[in-house]
């Protein structure tokens, strides 16, 4: 069963008359009991309303009567990471394949690679690749120094496969298409595959033959279909009107596909659709 993350459902919390005046990071704090740390992580996440708009910014002033609202991802991004329950998929002498929750990093002390250090006591566990903090799905981590090294070398190749679903707003008039701006001055390639469409809005899978940074919702944004509650890339007022209460940035990697690293062996596992994910779509009217 998939992990049991956050539904579409938000919180609304409503500024007291005692709480004028009182920033955006320590409202948080207060009323969710974390610590101002945990508070800002939230907002990092870009995913905080403040009457109905994103307000990131950590000093941002409160009125009373102002309404803010903490879609899914940042409910997940105020749980400590060592209460986050991170499913394996797949268990191997030289890997692991794990199901990663939106709202966490994938590496360093307080993300996926960390969690699973200490729970596991695999000093030497390390994430083989990144997802975004906001992204789910399936996430390699190489047990071994001789594994990570050699998944190093199978990215830098080109063979790790990857497959997302997205989300995105409004609907792509090609069925399929390529998408090959660069990234950061530096070629890359999306392919992308459109499944179902409603309401203005796309079901789409994206297969990544280059792995450059944010290259998905990069290359959506680029052809003016960005991913849903992505609030870097796709923040724009239709996108909004479209889908105003997406928990996230509605990107999902779906599939992930390498050769072993010490036998070759084909490898090939996949992570179901997480809650929030199936929850956003029904609402849509996506499949």
């Amino acid at each position: 069963m998939p992990d049991r993350v956050p539904t579409i459902k938000t919180t609304p919390l409503r500024v007291a008359g005692p709480e004028d005046g009182t920033t955006l990071q320590d409202l948080l704090a207060a009323r969710l009991e974390v610590s101002r740390g945990r508070a800002k992580a939230m907002l990092d996440c870009r995913n905080v309303l403040v009457n109905g708009r994103p307000v990131w910014m950590a000093k941002h002033v409160l009125r009373k009567g102002d309404v803010v609202t903490l879609p899914g991802a940042a409910a997940v991004a105020a749980t400590p990471p060592s209460a986050l329950k991170v499913q394996v998929l797949l268990e191997d002498p030289a890997f692991l394949v794990v199901s990663k929750p939106p709202g966490i990093l994938s590496d360093g002390r307080t993300g996926v690679e960390g969690l699973l250090r200490d729970r596991r006591a695999e000093p030497d566990l390390r994430a083989a690749h990144r997802l975004d903090r906001d992204t789910s799905g399936c996430l390699l981590l190489a047990r071994t120094p001789e594994a990570f090294d050699r998944f190093v070398e199978l990215f830098r190749e080109h063979l790790v496969f990857k497959r997302y679903h997205a989300l995105v707003s409004g609907i792509p008039l090609r069925r399929e298409t390529e998408i090959r701006s660069p990234v950061d001055g530096l070629p890359a390639l999306t392919k992308i595959r459109v499944v179902d469409s409603a309401k203005s809005t796309a079901h789409v899978l994206a297969v990544i033959v280059t792995g450059r940074t944010h290259q998905i919702r990069k290359h959506l944004a680029a052809i003016r279909h960005p991913v849903l509650g992505d609030r870097s890339y796709g923040r724009d007022r239709a996108s909004e009107r479209r889908a105003p209460h997406v928990p996230r940035q509605m990107l999902h990697a779906f599939e992930i596909a390498f050769p072993h690293p010490l036998t070759a062996a084909k490898v090939r596992v996949t992570c179901p659709l997480p809650r929030d994910f199936a929850a956003t779509m029904r609402s849509l009217g996506l499949t």
